[in-house]
């Protein structure tokens, strides 16, 4: 039921400045912390300067794959077990430290 709640307020956000605002801010928030969960996994690798960019890509990567996993759990395209093996597979090939 969350994400169906989720996705209205996605729907909601088309046309209302709020709403589109505290997506924004969750969705960054997400971001942020896969990013953090990334960098103290080892899981972001790059030269001097770049590990953040490095993790906050592969976070906006993972999370753009949860995003459309989900959409397609919810629509009974994909059980949901098989879209978290998915995730879980592709975490696994994030690069070491």
């Amino acid at each position: 039921m969350g994400v169906s709640v989720w996705y209205a307020y996605v729907a909601k956000s088309i046309n209302h400045a709020a709403v589109r605002q505290v997506l924004a801010e969750a969705r960054r928030g997400a971001e942020d912390e896969c990013a953090r969960l990334l960098r103290a996994d080892g899981g972001a690798d790059g030269g001097a300067g770049s590990v953040d960019d490095e993790a906050l890509t592969q976070a906006r990567r993972l999370l753009a794959l949860a995003d459309g996993l989900t959409l397609r759990v919810l629509v009974r395209d994909l059980e949901p077990a098989e879209a978290v093996s998915m995730l879980e597979a592709e975490i696994g090939r994030a690069p070491a430290a």
